[in-house]
């Protein structure tokens, strides 16, 4: 049974460093490793010049429905604060501080 996975990108507002690649390139990453993995790649969500501070975001909105109908196993993401900033649930509003 070939395990499902899902992809996550975000490419932040200010970004003076480029420390931050696109969100093409994450989802790039995400396909590669999903590859050579030997894991099916379902879906690929991001958002582009968002800041990870606010949950309202259209593409991290969509995660909880793909991992949580069961058939996503794994989510990639290219470092866990491209997914969020410092909350107690990532999935439930609330103040960020």
């Amino acid at each position: 049974m070939i395990l499902s996975a899902i992809g996550y990108g975000r490419k932040s507002i200010g970004d003076p460093d480029r420390r931050t690649s696109s969100v093409e390139s994450h989802h790039a990453g995400a396909r590669a490793y999903a590859a050579r993995s030997g894991l099916k790649l379902i879906g690929v969500f991001g958002e582009d010049r968002i800041t990870g501070a606010t949950m309202d975001r259209p593409g991290l909105k969509k995660l909880p429905a793909a991992a949580g109908s069961g058939v996503a196993k794994a989510i990639f993401i290219e470092d866990v604060d491209r997914l969020l900033r410092r909350t107690l649930d990532p999935f439930q509003p609330g103040d960020m501080t």
